[in-house]
């Protein structure tokens, strides 16, 4: 019944977005005379990477346009569309403020100001599925306020109100489908999931050098990402360690992955391996990790950043979820990943701090771990790539 109460809302609230956006932009706009087109999507790293194939499809519908990315990575500091994307050659320019740029009358109106300069003849938003209903009206209305001919992408992914009923009844697609499915709902076809990632060969040669200074060149090599921006998302470091060892064990070379925020906590992780494997955490940037990524097999992490990056330069990932968020809205995309998540009473909690000490997290053991990747291992074998046949494999773990 929740369900079914839930699913009624949220069309409601699509269809009262469409009508706000009708009031705002009566007028239908003429494809033929967009020159300047304006992306908003904001998040991280991961939720960058998972828009990258939706604004692709955009810059090929729009080929000639001026195509911009607005965006923020939330705090000062933080790593953002700006750390990966600067020098990409289908992206023409990115606009990017933190959360402290706008918390005053005074920053909100120079970023209003700075954007109407732009005179963008489309605005195409592309929020979380966790956007709600009144943030998505008050983007639309800050839009027209910017002075755009024309606005599109607003859409409601789910109600939060009813989170575990939807959670128990309802099929998420991962973030880089849904995204693709909002273009394409708009009218902008999506002929194929391509990332764009600006990796050069410096990048790769920069990553080759730091393999050959660790003494893995040779190696078959197994990347390793511990690190999670959420404490909800993180696994016990000692069952990384177990995991790499064995690795190590059968031959492989590690190599840990992380931002330099995890630095301390891999070198950590590093030292209680012992051989055979590298901390890469804060050595690399990001696209130098993105071409270390190429070069391994698979990558065993959790939900963070660093899956998506493998996802985009196609290396399978064994991938170990808390139940904090939907099943399949985070997973990697692709059809050689394997899932680990454990169903819990608080499933769906969307919470950043466990009070109960991750135990859905702390439920998968090293086993559940050791069984997905000889999954990978397996099709590697046989077949050279990983292909389960379908998007990712959930393990549900005991």
């Amino acid at each position: 019944m929740c369900a079914g109460f839930a699913a009624a809302l949220e069309s409601l609230g699509n269809v009262l977005l469409r009508t706000v956006r009708r009031l705002l932009w009566p007028c239908s706009y003429n494809n033929a005379i967009v020159r300047r087109i304006c992306v908003y999507r904001i998040g991280n790293i991961g939720d960058v990477i998972c828009a990258l194939p939706a604004i692709k499809a955009i810059r090929s519908a729009y080929p000639d346009a001026h195509l911009t990315l607005l965006t923020s990575p939330g705090a000062p500091g933080s790593l953002g569309a700006v750390h990966l994307l600067t020098h990409a050659p289908w992206l023409d320019q990115i606009m990017e403020y933190s959360n402290s740029d706008i918390t005053g009358y005074s920053g909100r109106k120079a970023l209003l100001l700075k954007l109407r300069e732009n005179k963008f003849d489309l605005w195409i938003s592309l929020p979380s599925t966790l956007d709600c209903f009144w943030r998505q009206i008050l983007v639309m209305c800050f839009a027209r306020l910017c002075g755009v001919h024309q606005g599109i992408g607003w859409q409601l992914g789910m109600i939060r109100w009813f989170k575990r009923a939807q959670s128990e009844y309802r099929t998420f697609p991962n973030e880089v489908e849904r995204l693709c499915g909002l273009v394409r709902s708009n009218g902008i076809p999506v002929q194929e999931i391509e990332y764009g990632l600006p990796i050069e060969s410096c990048h790769r040669a920069m990553a080759g050098q730091a393999i050959e200074e660790s003494g893995l060149l040779g190696f078959p090599l197994v990347a390793i990402g511990p690190g999670a921006k959420r404490p909800t998302n993180n696994w016990p470091s000692d069952r990384f360690v177990e995991i790499a060892r064995r690795l190590v064990w059968l031959g492989y070379g590690g190599v840990i992955v992380a931002g330099e925020a995890e630095r301390d906590t891999c070198g950590k992780i590093e030292k209680a391996i012992g051989t055979n494997v590298a901390n890469m955490a804060g050595r690399c940037s990001l696209l130098e990790s993105c071409a270390l990524l190429e070069r391994c097999e698979f990558l065993v992490c959790v939900d963070s950043g660093v899956q998506h990056m493998a996802a985009a330069v196609g290396t399978p990932c064994v991938s170990i979820f808390s139940a904090r968020d939907f099943p399949g809205m985070w997973w990697p995309q692709g059809e050689h990943n394997v899932i680990l998540r454990h169903r819990v009473e608080c499933d769906t909690c969307l919470l950043e701090y466990c009070p109960k000490e991750n135990f859905c997290m702390n439920a998968i053991s090293t086993e559940d771990v050791w069984v997905a990747i000889n999954c990978i291992k397996d099709q590697i074998e046989e077949r050279g790539v990983p292909n389960f046949g379908h998007q990712s494999y959930e393990v549900e773990s005991t």
